[in-house]
């Protein structure tokens, strides 16, 4: 699972909140089916949105449009799960080219410093020696000078919708767009793909996989024409999304490619040129290598393949672990001899031919052993090896007459597995001001993709995980030596805050926790803040938030993470942050503090007391109008308590879900598959509504516990008592055909989140979409039937939160997609 590591040390349940996007990235990227959806037809559509009624959302905020599903603000300035960097040498000052995986874009830099000193002082350089006399001071910081497959610096969807507004096709690419990330990703945050690119070092024309578009585009000379493609491989038009041109997976042939399919095996695709401007692409889903030969004519590779490595023929496709198969092949390079290298990421090696070469044929030999998933390749020009990115070595190595002869990342080449270790870097740390701390400029994890290499040898390395940047590791690169690590010595993205995906601000959320609407404002829990905006009713898309709480400053976000949120009927606001129960009076105001904060344990009614675990951060809070008592589930203790009198004199008199309070297991100690009526297993929800009835959802992040959704009628709570209550038997439950010891997921309600209900008693309830379905539910009447009625029609990922106003507009949390959703009085006739 891709997380930022090393960001900053977590309890569990903050853990799981930031694993939330899914499970790991064999599992939790399980599309619907991205190699099977085809192009939009003439016909496709979009949705007109602005009826009354017509349950399409009208506003959203934390995106800048309805397209975009990426954490945080998306500029010019900062990366999302970067997947490989290359220097265009053929210029001075040398361009660079970064592959923005989790934003759907390349960006480009034209140089990446300045002259110090001297009579040319200031002016744009790459390397020293763009500065005779002087040196070139990069400039950290400074941003991108263009955008490839981007509208413009603030815009991320793939081929322009990343939202899947056209379920279930997808909208057809352009030669202006790209995809990276996938429009039915459940994890954006564990999203995106990586890419081994190339340059024409003859014309500076650039090669890029577009990966989820399965096809090889070329950009001539990007910073002397435009942003737009130029020609493309893979497909039989710029308009082709789909995997071996729509006939899928197993049905490969000369002309098609297939870099993302159902298996989610690799995650990277290369491309690159040989000597004789013959275009090479090593084609991830299909375990082959091909060869488009140059074109005499047009000088340009041809779009009919005459060469396969690692299969028999052009209409094979199935991995294997010989030395003439392949599995997931992720880079090709081509030295100036014609031999060919290629990593063949799940066979953990590196191949290569040797001329002559011929289709299916056997590899000569193999270079190095140990490896653990190789994602990149890269020809080094002054010792004339080639450099291998070693991605679950976390570890790059410089191969030298086929012995390792650098190695950045560690002190020396390590084949365990690690992340990091016993060593130190040989040069100054980064600072990270937002953290007010160094931070190791020597350690990367999880690099993959293209290898950047300037005219004086610097090696260009971007990092997803915790690096979220693009790093140079400066030339001369020492010897391997047992405890010290060759540092970088500069950053071309620079986060303010470590290891944070884009850049935080008002305009972008990282994650949507929790959602309420109150005293004119609505308020959004994302992750270590409060973000509100005042006159929700006139809200527009990407409006900016007004303000936030929780934090100093607007561009960090800090553990302990905020959860559910509900307001009372009193002008009050309670929040769950990690274990507390945090109550603010409203309306907010930026830097505001809560007014009372409520902490475990609390005295239980008749005897005894009652503490709850970490796991409360993906629990749920409501409290009842007055403010005279508020319900807290606890997942991992699998109860849902009131405490009476929070405000004053709190004390716990109701618990469901266990018989006493020493029970603390699943479904009163019989485990998961044993509900009952009075049993729970990981609840991750409560709600009250406006008739007072309780509403428990039976799940819990990441897809724990009995997947239903339970019901508690008002009048089980309204007679007084001298001791606490225990296991009161729910009245409904929905998900499971009526039956309290029934299976779940027996209609479309499986993994319920969040319900929300209108003034009219309508319900509407998001699902976890690694079990339920995307499109979250609606019930007009639930009291009367557990069978939803419709859904509502914009794509989920996570609808982990939701809450109406009184005027009967509805907002959707996406937990996963970083927005809320605005429904204006969905429910209209």
């Amino acid at each position: 699972m891709r997380l930022a590591a090393g960001r900053y040390n977590r309890s569990r349940a903050a853990n799981t909140l930031d694993r939330r996007r899914s499970v790991v990235f064999a599992m939790g990227v399980a599309f619907l089916s991205a190699a099977t959806f085809g192009v939009a037809s003439a016909y496709a559509s979009t949705p007109v949105r602005g009826m009354p009624g017509d349950r399409w959302a009208d506003v959203v905020v934390g995106q800048p449009e309805f397209g975009q599903i990426t954490p945080n603000q998306v500029t010019a300035r900062r990366l999302f799960n970067p997947g490989g960097v290359i220097v265009d040498r053929s210029v001075r000052p040398a361009r660079v080219y970064v592959y923005d995986g989790g934003n759907s874009r390349v960006l480009g830099l034209s140089h990446l410093g300045h002259v110090a000193g001297g009579p040319d002082a200031g002016r744009p350089c790459t390397s020293d020696s763009d500065a005779p006399g002087s040196f070139c001071l990069i400039d950290q910081g400074r941003g991108a000078d263009l955008v490839l497959g981007q509208p413009d610096f603030t815009h991320s969807g793939c081929n322009g919708d990343g939202n899947f507004q056209t379920y279930p096709v997808r909208l057809p690419a352009s030669a202006a767009t790209l995809c990276t990330m996938p429009v039915d990703q459940l994890s954006p945050l564990e999203g995106g793909s990586f890419a081994e690119m190339a340059v024409d070092p003859a014309s500076g024309d650039l090669y890029v996989p577009d990966f989820d578009n399965h096809r090889v585009l070329r950009y001539r000379s990007p910073f002397m024409s435009d942003a737009i493609a130029d020609s493309v491989w893979g497909q039989g038009d710029f308009a082709g999304n789909a995997c071996n041109r729509g006939r899928g997976v197993g049905a490969p042939d000369a002309r098609s490619l297939c870099f993302r399919s159902p298996f989610n095996q690799g995650f990277v695709a290369g491309v690159a040129l040989d000597p004789d401007g013959n275009l090479w692409v090593a084609d991830n889903q299909n375990n082959r290598v091909l060869r488009f030969p140059r074109d005499a004519v047009t000088g340009l590779p041809a779009h009919v393949a005459d060469l396969v490595l690692g299969q028999g023929d052009f209409g094979s496709w199935m991995p294997g672990v010989a030395l003439d198969r392949m599995w997931a092949p992720a880079a090709v390079r081509v030295d100036a001899d014609g031999d060919v290298y290629v990593a063949d990421s799940l066979n953990g090696r590196i191949l290569v031919f040797e001329r002559p070469l011929s289709s299916g044929m056997v590899a000569t030999r193999t270079l190095g052993s140990g490896f653990r998933l190789p994602t990149g390749l890269e020809f080094d020009p002054g010792t004339g090896g080639i450099w291998v990115s070693d991605r679950l070595n976390n570890q790059l190595l410089l191969f030298v007459n086929g012995h390792v002869s650098k190695v950045l990342f560690k002190d020396v080449e390590d084949d365990g597995g690690t992340c990091g270790g016993a060593y130190v870097g040989d040069g100054a740390n980064f600072f990270s001001p937002g953290d007010n701390a160094f931070k190791a400029s020597y350690n990367v994890c999880d690099s993959a993709g293209s290898i950047g290499i300037d005219a004086d040898n610097n090696v260009l390395v971007a990092g997803s995980s915790f690096v979220q940047d693009v790093w140079r590791f400066p030339s001369p690169l020492p010897d391997p030596r047992p405890g010290f690590a060759h540092s970088a010595d500069a950053r071309l993205f620079p986060p303010y805050q470590f290891a944070t995906h884009n850049e935080i601000g008002l305009a972008g959320i990282y994650s949507a926790r929790g959602v309420a609407v109150a005293q004119n404002q609505l308020i959004v829990a994302d992750s270590g803040r409060l973000l509100f905006w005042n006159r929700p009713h006139d809200l527009r898309s990407g409006r900016p938030a007004d303000g936030f709480v929780g934090e100093a400053d607007r561009r960090v976000e800090f553990p302990p993470s905020f959860g559910r949120i509900r307001n009372d009927g009193q002008g009050r606001l309670w929040a769950i942050r990690g274990k507390a129960v945090l109550v603010y009076q409203l309306p907010l105001a930026t830097d505001d503090k809560p007014i009372l904060t409520l902490t475990a344990p609390i005295p239980v009614l008749g005897g005894g007391e009652l503490s709850w675990a970490d796991s409360l951060a993906i629990g749920g809070i409501a409290p009842n109008r007055d403010g005279t008592a508020v319900w807290l589930a606890d997942p991992r203790r699998h109860r849902v308590f009131r405490i009476r009198d929070p405000l004053t004199l709190p004390v716990v008199d109701v618990v469901l879900g266990q018989t006493n309070l020493a029970v603390m297991a699943c479904n009163e100690g019989r485990g998961l598959g044993a509900p009952t009526r009075d049993s729970l297993c990981d609840p991750g929800a409560v709600v009250l509504d406006r008739h007072g009835n309780v509403w428990v959802s039976d799940h819990a992040l990441e897809f724990e516990g009995n997947n239903r959704l339970l019901e508690y009628d008002a009048n089980l709570f309204r007679h007084p008592s001298t001791t606490a209550r225990f296991g009161i038997p729910a009245t409904r439950v929905f998900g499971t055909g009526g039956s309290f010891a029934g299976p779940s997921c027996q209609d479309a309600l499986c993994g319920p989140w969040e319900p929300a209900f209108s003034v009219h008693g309508q319900m509407v309830v998001g699902l976890n979409g690694v079990i339920g379905s995307r499109f979250p539910l609606v019930y007009d009447d639930p009291l009367s039937s557990d069978r939803p009625d419709g859904t509502l029609n914009d794509f989920h990922s996570m609808a982990y939160a939701a809450a109406f106003d009184n005027r009967g507009n509805l907002y959707v949390a996406d937990l996963n997609r970083d927005r809320v959703l605005v429904y204006w009085r969905p429910f209209a006739p």
